[in-house]
């Protein structure tokens, strides 16, 4: 089960009741339900879900390359919310740039690995403006590397438009387009990619799909943008940002 499908149980379910602690030994189920509570907690900006999930990974004993993984997934959403509401993310990038795999590894898990430290270090050097030159080294070498292992995974272009601006329907029309163009890249190759890995991490599509809407409904292309916030929605039915745009297309009308 991929987990778009786990969030949307989650969410039909309610399926945010406390579960046994996370075992010592990574246990697929309870990755797969963790990864699930950290997405819906992002998508609905609920940190206190992720806080959760998170606090369960930390519990974990395994050494297995996939709670890594997921830890600093957690810690990025997390620090992707505190700087959406102005605050400081604190150390919980440092959480997520240190890569969860070997740098010898070429495995569509490691790509994953080095997308997210990519994604990391680029939200860090735009909190943190003294190392931002540091930071952008480290992201772009990540992106190389995942680009050498899986250079089709689609959270590679998501992470190049990040690159450009976080919210590039407030920027400059040179700087919007620029970002506009690779997030039409990243939805496109989002339809099209088949992942070597047997359940993959899941995030990004919605996001591109969104911050696209946004682009064109700054521009007054009220049409395609509802097409696009409605994609979004439909990956994930609780998504706060793209929710914001639906009421900003209804207010338009």
């Amino acid at each position: 089960m991929s987990f778009t499908k786990v969030v949307r149980v989650a969410v039909v379910l309610g399926g945010l009741a406390a579960r046994p602690a996370f075992a010592a030994t990574a246990d697929f189920a309870d990755l797969a339900d963790l990864a699930a509570r950290i997405e819906y907690g992002f998508y609905s900006n609920e940190p206190r879900v992720i806080d959760a999930a998170r606090a369960a990974l930390e519990r974990s004993e395994s050494k297995d390359s996939s709670v890594a993984y997921y830890r600093a997934l957690a810690a990025f959403r997390l620090a992707q919310l505190d700087v959406e509401h102005g605050t400081d993310p604190g150390s919980l990038l440092e959480e997520c740039l240190k890569p969860s795999t070997s740098d010898k590894a070429a495995t569509p898990a490691a790509a994953e690995a080095w997308i997210l430290v990519a994604a990391c270090a680029n939200l860090a050097a735009r909190t943190a403006p003294l190392r931002s030159l540091l930071l952008q080294r480290r992201r772009d070498q990540a992106l190389s590397r995942a680009r050498e292992i899986e250079p089709s995974n689609p959270r590679i272009t998501l992470v190049e438009a990040w690159s450009l601006s976080l919210r590039p329907a407030r920027e400059s029309p040179e700087v919007a387009q620029q970002a506009a163009d690779e997030l039409r890249h990243a939805i496109e190759e989002f339809g099209s990619w088949t992942s070597k890995q047997t359940d993959p991490p899941d995030w990004g599509e919605a996001e591109a799909l969104a911050s696209l809407g946004e682009i064109l409904l700054a521009r007054g292309s009220t049409r395609d943008a509802r097409d696009l916030i409605e994609r979004a929605l439909l990956i994930a039915p609780d998504y706060d940002y793209a929710v914001g745009l639906r009421k900003r297309l209804r207010a338009a009308r």
